[in-house]
């Protein structure tokens, strides 16, 4: 009796959802330029798209603004290699090298419409959709010295996350319940099915690869998965009210924010919730995050007008 008591508890835990703490945080605040999009490090300065006033801007670790640099017109994703930062100039059609200090420069330009980027493997990616509409998708490899390109077969319709991890370019569908692998060195591309899944965004740490965006079933409703970047397949899955806009994760934790800006934090490593924080800003829209000496640095689009604000967490796991 005892036995059967034990087993019958341990399945009623096992089974029980996990409940996160919930938290309302006070962020320090930057502001900064005109639309803030994506965020990069170069190792030791942050730096910050401003699309609406054609400028990339260096933060540094104190929470300055250092300098502006002009790079063109809509710069909006940024990624880093070898401690220089890459912006994605969309309306320009180019990839932009800035170095910590000193003039950066064009590297390469672009065919079709460029949607995002990333970095990984010694080489930058960016998704580009060819005729300028999601019917199709490629993504290009680029040298990050030379500039050269290479691209891939078509990858079909909806492509809009990517990330660059684990010897391999990632690229989320928003349409089909598709993640498309595409081999880092022959660009050889293999299709996975994430269930009931609009992917907006994707993150990677050093064991994992983590997928989030919009549930198919509900509209409203958002996901995180976890996937085993060995198989490409889903081993773990959390589901939320509200839809998933930007995912960053180091070894330990996840970080899942929503649309409104709501936080959902989790284990990295199980997806175990760990807690849900509100910021003291209001609801804003987040364009992109990283986590820079454990701190998770959080970019809003818009800040109290048109102007963006990174927000600065120190207390968030």
């Amino acid at each position: 009796m005892r036995l059967v008591l034990s087993l019958l508890l341990l399945a009623w835990v096992a089974a029980t959802p996990a409940v996160a703490q919930e938290r309302t945080v006070t962020p320090s605040i930057l502001k900064v330029g005109k639309w803030a999009e994506g965020i990069a490090s170069d190792g030791s300065s942050l730096w910050v798209a401003e699309s609406g006033q054609r400028s990339i801007v260096q933060i540094s670790k104190a929470g300055a603004i250092v300098r502006r640099e002009t790079v063109g017109r809509l710069p909006v994703g940024m990624t880093s290699l070898d401690s220089r930062v890459y912006a994605l100039v969309q309306t320009d059609k180019i990839v932009w090298q800035q170095p910590a200090t000193g003039p950066g420069k064009r590297l390469a330009t672009l065919a079709g419409c460029p949607e995002a980027i990333s970095a990984g493997a010694q080489a930058l990616w960016v998704l580009t959709w060819p005729d300028c509409s999601n019917i199709d998708t490629r993504l290009v490899r680029i040298d990050p010295v030379t500039g050269a390109q290479t691209q891939t077969a078509a990858l079909g319709r909806g492509g809009q996350a990517l990330v660059a991890a684990h010897g391999k370019a990632w690229l989320g569908h928003i349409s089909g319940d598709r993640l498309s692998v595409v081999d880092s060195r022959t660009l050889a591309v293999e299709q996975r099915t994430i269930r009931d899944a609009d992917i907006f965004t994707l993150a990677a740490n050093r064991t994992a690869l983590f997928a989030g965006g919009r549930l198919q079933k509900n509209a409203k409703g958002g996901f995180v998965v976890l996937i085993d970047p060995g198989t490409g397949e889903e081993t773990k899955r959390l589901e939320f009210g509200a839809i998933i806009q930007v995912l960053v994760a180091d070894e330990e934790t996840l970080a899942a924010i929503a649309l409104d800006g709501t936080i959902w934090v989790a284990s990295a490593r199980d997806l175990s919730l760990r807690g849900k924080i509100t910021l003291t800003t209001g609801t804003y829209r987040p364009s992109s995050a990283l986590i820079q000496d454990g701190k998770l640095v959080v970019v809003a689009q818009q800040y109290q007008g048109e102007n963006g604000a990174v927000f600065t967490l120190s207390d968030w796991r």
